[in-house]
Order: structure tokens, then C-alpha cells, then sequence
């Protein structure tokens, strides 16, 4: 069942929010998931450090749910 379809509308959209607002990091995530999972990847310092957060903003949003 749906977070709205048991009520949770706002938490719903929240989620939506940030989905939307961080898709491409999302994406990147989903990316750096994949090519890890089929072999060793190397990533600069700065695109490290941005998944790094990207991922924290998730945890963080999905604790608070």
C-alpha cells in the first residue's frame, strides 16, 4: 500500500519534493550503485563528496519519515 493510501499524504509529498528536486543525484546514486556492483569505479574527490550528501539528504529524509 501507497504512504497516501494509508493516510500519509504529507509525508508522501515530501518524498515527491525531494525526488524532484534531487532527481539527477538520484540517478548519479542509482549509477554509482550500479558500476560498483560490476567492478571497481573511481570517482573524483568532489563527485564522491557529492554522492556522499545526496545520499545523506535520502537517509535523512526517510528517518524523519
Amino acid at each position: 500500500m501507497s504512504l497516501r493510501g494509508r493516510g500519509m499524504v504529507e509525508e508522501a509529498e515530501r518524498i515527491e519534493r525531494s525526488v524532484s528536486s534531487e532527481g539527477r543525484a538520484l540517478a548519479e546514486l542509482e549509477e554509482a550503485y550500479v558500476k560498483a556492483t560490476y567492478g571497481p569505479f573511481r570517482y573524483s574527490r568532489d563527485a564522491a563528496e557529492a554522492l556522499v550528501k545526496a545520499a545523506q539528504k535520502v537517509v535523512d529524509l526517510l528517518t524523519a519519515i
